[in-house]
Formats: C-alpha cells, structure tokens, sequence
C-alpha cells in the first residue's frame, strides 16, 4: 500500500470518527475549531468530488482536540496494537454494565404505594383510639379506659 492511500485512509478514519462525534453529539473539547466544520463526504470517483473531499479533510486538519482530559494511562498508548486491546477492554466493560443493568429488577411501585396506605391506616387508626405514642406495644393498650384505671387503683 503506498503511503497516499495510507495517508488518505488515516484522514477518512480520522473525519468519520469527528462525524460520529457530532452526530451523537458527544462533548469533544478543540483548541482550536469547531465541531460545525465537520461535513458529510460523499464517495464518489470524479475530480470534482476528489477536490470537494480534500477541502473537507484540509478543514478537518485545522482542528485541534485537546487530550489534556485523558488519563494518563490512556496518554500513553502510542501504538495502534495497543489502542485497540484498550479499546476492547473498554468495550467489555461497557457490555457487562449494560448486561448487569438488563438483569436489575425494577422497585414495585405498586407494593410500595400499598406499603405507605396501609401505614397511613394504622396511624389514623392510632390516632382515632388516642394510643399515646410508645404505648401501642403495651398489653393494656387494646383495654377501655376505664378498666385501664380500674387496674391502676390496685
């Protein structure tokens, strides 16, 4: 492969990635730029659209992507070999989490909103029979007054 084609084939690879980024609309910090410069090419073998293509890439080259955010282990990859293993990596990861989240179970709202009714029964039921607070558990709770006083006088 001569070098041109390798060189033309870095630039596609490097405008659709740029492309991705502004359509998912993706945070990409530039010095220097803006992601609005990025167009659609359109493949085709005429002259015209050769020129069209290689404007677009020379408008592309002009971007510069700040890497200062990376990490710097990230930094550091400088082979594509290893960027690639990294990448795999990262897209495991990513699959497992979004796996693990498929498998969580949804709370049951609807077992909840009956947990709170039933709780606001028993408090207006508590409130109704005049339970003192802390008094609900005692044995003499369920008694009339009057015997509860009655069994005091003893």
């Amino acid at each position: 492969m001569c070098a041109e084609t390798a060189l033309e084939q870095k630039r596609m690879a490097r405008h659709n990635m740029l492309l991705a980024c502004k359509i998912h609309d993706l945070p990409i910090t530039l010095l220097s730029g803006s992601l609005n410069e990025i167009s659609e090419v359109q493949l085709a073998t005429d002259s015209a659209s050769t020129s069209a293509t290689m404007d677009i890439y020379e408008r592309e080259a002009q971007l510069v992507i700040d890497y200062s955010e990376l990490k710097e282990e990230l930094m550091s990859l400088h082979n594509e070999k290893d960027i690639e293993t990294r990448m795999e990596k990262m897209k495991e990861s990513i699959s497992s989490l979004e796996e693990m989240l498929h498998r969580t179970t949804p709370p049951n709202l609807k077992a909840l909103e009956k947990m709170r009714e039933v709780k606001d029964k028993l408090q207006e039921v508590s409130d109704e029979k005049n339970i003192p607070s802390g008094q609900e558990g005692s044995p003499l709770s369920c008694l009339p007054v009057e015997k509860k006083q009655f069994d005091k006088l003893r």
